[in-house]
């Protein structure tokens, strides 16, 4: 108990400290753009694009959904309404909480409503981040072709290189996770340490498995370009609302680069961790130091009322929707295939 107690304490002074070290990084971007000036930039907001922020980001948020209830469909009969609650709170919980913990919530949230197991609801979200991942380097690729390296420098390109290998290193994970199933059996029998990675490796393999057909599926594909999409139009709009100038093509590969950057673990709230990406995407473009600090802070606060505003929302939703039950009254689990 005590042991327990000393390790929650520990996490708290951990969680306090960052907290400081990310609102520290915020404020100093706040005076090095100056108060007023900011206050300014916030108050002149171009109501037409700040509008377009909220709708292209709402709509991204329910085509996510809409793509996760067909992963969820083979194991749970969740309706869209659940599925959209769920992603809203997960999203809200990633913007309050570091480490990607959003993620977490939302697959604990549907393994409660849809009555399966956890294992298998956090399987889908991993399955379906991955196909993020890959349409999101591929329009990153597009995008730099459209600009052809004219606003590219040796950091920004060590940058997509960098995403590029991400998305290298989870495409060979995953065909290692389909051919070498019979491998990672024989390592959780010989490993108990790491039994419950595992076991969760498997159920990302058996839901790949049972999933399978959607992937081949156009409409699948078509909901994950669409995903994509939004969320670079939504992010783009932000900027676009700060009226600060800025060429077009470099604006949405600066975007996409930047939402690819959200695999990596942030600050609590994402401040200041947020404003660094950015500045560290857009200055080595072209763009100016005040101007890069002035749309970084207001894109992120943009699109952070946004997901606190939705996620809100979506909390209240979550207590109205039913919950699932199979007709046995057990959870379902992802079918393991005979071998």
């Amino acid at each position: 108990m005590a042991l327990r107690m000393m390790k929650m304490s520990s996490r708290m002074r951990l969680k306090t400290l960052l907290s400081l070290v990310g609102a520290s990084i915020f404020l100093a971007f706040v005076f090095y753009v100056g108060v007023n000036n900011f206050l300014t930039v916030l108050l002149t907001l171009n109501p037409f694009f700040l509008t377009a922020s909220f709708v292209f980001f709402f709509a991204f948020l329910v085509i996510r959904a809409l793509r996760w209830q067909i992963l969820l469909n083979p194991f749970t009969n969740l309706d869209l309404g659940t599925t959209l609650a769920a992603t809203g709170t997960g999203y809200m919980v990633n913007a309050l909480f570091p480490v990607r913990v959003g993620e977490v919530a939302r697959a604990a949230i549907v393994s409660k409503k849809g009555r399966m197991s956890f294992s298998c609801a956090l399987s889908t979200v991993v399955v379906e981040r991955f196909f993020d991942l890959l349409y999101m380097f591929l329009l990153l690729i597009s995008f730099y072709i459209m600009i052809m390296g004219n606003a590219m420098t040796s950091i920004t390109l060590t940058l997509s290189i960098s995403a590029c290998f991400l998305i290298a290193l989870g495409v060979v994970v995953i065909v290692i996770l389909v051919r070498y199933e019979g491998g990672i059996r024989w390592l959780t029998r010989r490993t108990s340490k790491w039994a419950k990675l595992t076991n969760f490796l498997l159920s990302i393999e058996e839901e790949i498995r049972v999933s399978s057909k959607y992937f081949r599926s156009l409409k699948f594909h078509l909901l994950t370009f669409l995903v994509t999409l939004l969320n670079v139009i939504a992010i783009a709009s932000a900027f676009w609302a700060t009226s600060i100038s800025f060429s077009l093509p470099a604006v949405l590969f600066g975007v996409t680069l930047f939402s690819l950057a959200s695999v990596i673990p942030s600050l609590p709230g994402g401040m200041g961790s947020k404003e660094l990406i950015w500045a560290t995407i857009f200055i080595p473009m072209g763009m100016s130091e005040l101007d890069a600090a002035t749309s970084g802070l207001a894109v992120h606060l943009i699109i952070l009322s946004c997901v606190l505003g939705i996620g809100a929302i979506s909390v209240l939703l979550l207590k109205l929707s039913p919950t699932e039950r199979s007709p046995e009254g057990r959870e379902y689990a992802i079918p393991h295939s005979p071998r």
